[in-house]
């Protein structure tokens, strides 16, 4: 037996491999290439040759070397060369296929693009400027509301048309200019961008391409990074101690896991002066802690498991735990129509909508983490053990690796685990109080309705019309709490 989880063990090591690589290799394919792990590190090696070669170009334009007419030298004065380099380089890597292949770009196309991160860039400055506070509660809120810079430029746009203030100071010809002249700019001080001239039947296009030396590099920090990235799961056998031979190669049981050291971003210095003081002994107390915390097994409650998806998919609303489908928009009322935009009662629907929207917004990304968990739980439910590896932080905390399911996850995830080595006590009398008294403190059940027989308890909880408090809004309390208090109650009535 084990053996066979062993083999399994090792099967499921070479799994999280495998997704792992393929969540690094879409984080690249999907969204901004610059905010990628891959892109931003090109982002930061190429910002200041770049910034040099238009601090120089900008040099040249006041001193008028370059003509009294360079349009281009003219509009990039009004904003810092680093500024520039920053907005102008992230485009670049956004637009032109560096990690994605055979995609084409457009020069004009890339060249009006970056030219308008550069132009918002000015008028949000001079909006800051001439009206601070206001700037400042506006950029507050889009903070608070995790807002996409897209969206920031579009109610920011709505704010200049509201306040008769003009959004536009660049023509797309003085966009065109400024662009162009950035993307020869690159080109020169890179050396890592070819213009390539495609030939239709109707019209000729530049095409701006990524040097070959440049796919190259990315091809090759993409392979050495794409394990890096790891998504640990719980592991079915007792993890690898850490020990005085073992401060660097982690928990897991095969090469397939990247190894990471017992205290997280630590340099080889400080794991040189850590292994010498674990060899003095001075820290056996702490091996001992954090080996008895990852070889301590737990399980998944499938009972409590089976409760949250019939939660879940019914789109209940309970605790953290976010609803299934997006809330729905009441129709706006017949009274409204006809009514002008300013009119109070338009603008109350229309906040009502905005806060439906937000809310809908919000949950996407806690909907994603919540399907994760509920796949890893219902995965890992078939074991009658499971381990957490742990790690620990530079102030000696430790934390599991795995992050999608663990005994430190989100309220609901907490709920659906369980120690695999419990001890089950008889049914007393006194049980009843016990559970009286530790169900009191939930406020979902008052002691008051709570009977003190067993055959009572199991009564009130079947009936129709079950003993609980009807002043507790049992939506209010997390999950966990309110499955802890309802599995024991179920319990005592399968004992009777």
């Amino acid at each position: 037996m084990k053996d066979k989880l062993y083999i399994e063990q090792l099967n499921l090591e070479n799994e999280m491999r495998n997704n792992s690589i393929s969540k690094f290799l879409k984080e690249h394919l999907e969204g901004d290439f610059s905010e990628s792990q891959v892109g931003s590190m090109l982002l930061k090696n190429y910002i200041i040759p770049f910034s040099q070669s238009i601090t120089d170009f900008i040099t040249e334009t006041k001193t008028g070397k370059l003509g009294p007419h360079n349009k281009a030298g003219l509009l990039l004065e009004e904003l810092k060369p680093d500024v520039v380099s920053y907005l102008f380089t992230k485009a670049i890597l956004n637009r032109v296929g560096i990690g994605i292949g055979d995609r084409e770009c457009n020069l004009t196309g890339l060249a009006i693009y970056g030219a308008g991160l550069l132009h918002d860039e000015i008028r949000i400055s001079e909006f800051e400027h001439e009206n601070k506070k206001w700037f400042d509660y506006i950029w507050s809120d889009f903070n608070k509301r995790e807002l996409p810079r897209y969206k920031r430029e579009e109610y920011l746009q709505k704010v200049f048309r509201d306040a008769e203030l003009e959004w536009g100071k660049w023509s797309k010809g003085d966009m065109l200019h400024v662009g162009t002249k950035l993307i020869e700019l690159f080109r020169n001080s890179t050396g890592d961008l070819e213009i390539v001239t495609k030939r239709t039947r109707n019209k000729t296009i530049d095409i701006v391409k990524p040097s070959e030396g440049l796919l190259r590099v990315v091809e090759s920090i993409m392979g050495d990074r794409e394990d890096l990235c790891t998504t640990f799961y719980p592991m079915i056998i007792k993890p690898v101690p850490w020990t005085s031979e073992n401060l660097s190669r982690g928990s897991y049981h095969s090469h397939h896991v990247s190894h990471y050291p017992l205290v997280k971003s630590s340099k080889a210095s400080y794991r040189r002066l850590l292994k010498q003081k674990v060899e003095d002994g001075e820290l056996d107390h702490v091996l001992r802690a954090i080996n008895a915390i990852q070889d301590t097994p737990w399980r998944i409650n499938t009972d409590a498991l089976d409760a949250l998806k019939y939660v879940y998919d019914n789109n209940i609303e309970c605790g953290k735990l976010p609803r299934s489908d997006s809330k729905d928009f009441d129709p706006p009322p017949s009274e409204l129509e006809g009514l002008p935009y300013a009119d109070p009662k338009v603008r109350e629907y229309r906040a009502y909508r905005f806060k439906i929207h937000e809310y809908n917004r919000r949950c996407i990304g806690k909907r994603v983490m919540a399907i994760r968990a509920l796949q890893a739980a219902t995965k890992f439910s078939k074991y009658e053990e499971i381990f957490f590896p742990h790690d620990l932080d530079s102030r000696g905390r430790s934390y599991p690796k795995p992050a999608i399911i663990s005994p430190q996850g989100a309220d609901y995830v907490k709920g659906l685990l369980e120690f695999a080595e419990g001890k089950p006590s008889p049914l007393r009398e006194n049980s009843i109080a016990a559970l009286r008294d530790s169900l009191s403190p939930t406020a979902l059940v008052c002691s008051s309705c709570i009977p003190s027989h067993p055959r009572a308890v199991s009564d009130s909880l079947w009936a129709s019309k079950p003993a609980f408090c009807s002043r507790v809004d049992v939506r209010a309390y997390p999950i966990s709490m309110m499955l802890s208090s309802c599995m024991p109650m179920m319990s005592l009535r399968l004992r009777q």
